[in-house]
């Protein structure tokens, strides 16, 4: 279901074609992680629904409860995690708790039979999709119904913290992408005319002093046009390093304001 788009406009098809990756990251890195933040809000409330469920054992109450403050009390995400899984591990009586992600990881495989019995299946299995994998310090324990109500509980509270790192993890390579795409030249990794304004807005906003130098390459589109556009990158960006690697009394950058010009900043000059 659709339930929003992203549209993206400029004056002519060029600045349109220009910018198509932008819209391509947004649409698989935002858009994503808004849908996951909405599956997220959606798996807290199955959780709080089956938190209700427990409703006779008053340990049990206590047990979700911690878990969800230890949740939301958190500074971050991974130290949610480590905390959740400590007291988890600790009152389950548990040697660990391994989140399992690919088909390396291996263990047993058991089934629940039509009278609620857990038996074990006798081949071992990989990894087909992201599961949690308790691991108890007795081989022969026997799980109680309700032990197993409460992990199940627990579980997709463990679970939500731990798709909500991920989707933090994304939002941040996506933050850092989008960034990338606006301050950076594409062709040559150059700072662009829109970190150039951002940082001489600055520096007029903090009252110092300094310098700006243009410099333009009157040959290179002809360069261009006969060697290709990543020929004349190339020699955009060594003169670039070039001028960082002359001495000078005062902090410079270099950036690339336009197709073949050069913008330099000098500070405190």
């Amino acid at each position: 279901q659709t339930i929003g788009t992203w549209l993206i406009t400029g004056e002519d098809q060029d600045i349109v074609d220009n910018n198509a990756q932008l819209l391509d990251t947004m649409v698989h890195t935002i858009s994503i992680v808004a849908n996951s933040y909405v599956a997220l809000v959606d798996e807290m409330e199955t959780s709080q629904n089956a938190n209700k469920l427990l409703g006779q054992n008053f340990e049990d109450q206590i047990m979700v409860n911690g878990v969800y403050s230890i949740f939301l009390q958190s500074p971050d995400t991974k130290t949610a995690i480590k905390n959740i899984t400590l007291l988890m591990t600790e009152h389950f009586d548990l040697s660990e708790i391994e989140f399992c992600t690919d088909e390396q990881n291996s263990g047993k495989a058991y089934k629940l039979d039509r009278t609620g019995m857990v038996l074990p299946v006798i081949v071992n299995f990989t990894c087909k999709q992201d599961i949690l994998l308790y691991t108890s310090r007795t081989a022969d324990r026997e799980w109680s119904s309700r032990e197993r109500s409460l992990l199940k509980s627990l579980t997709q509270l463990l679970s939500t913290v731990i798709y909500k790192m991920f989707m933090e993890e994304e939002l941040r390579n996506s933050q850092n992408k989008l960034e990338r795409l606006a301050y950076y030249d594409v062709g040559t990794g150059m700072p662009n005319r829109s970190m150039f304004e951002r940082d001489f807005t600055e520096e007029i906003s903090e009252n110092r002093s300094g310098a700006v130098i243009a410099v333009e390459f009157s040959n290179l589109k002809s360069i261009s046009e006969i060697y290709g556009f990543e020929y004349a990158d190339d020699i955009l960006k060594s003169c670039a390093e070039y001028i960082l690697a002359l001495p000078c009394s005062s902090q410079k950058k270099v950036y690339r304001f336009s197709s073949d010009i050069l913008f330099i900043s000098l500070s405190g000059i």
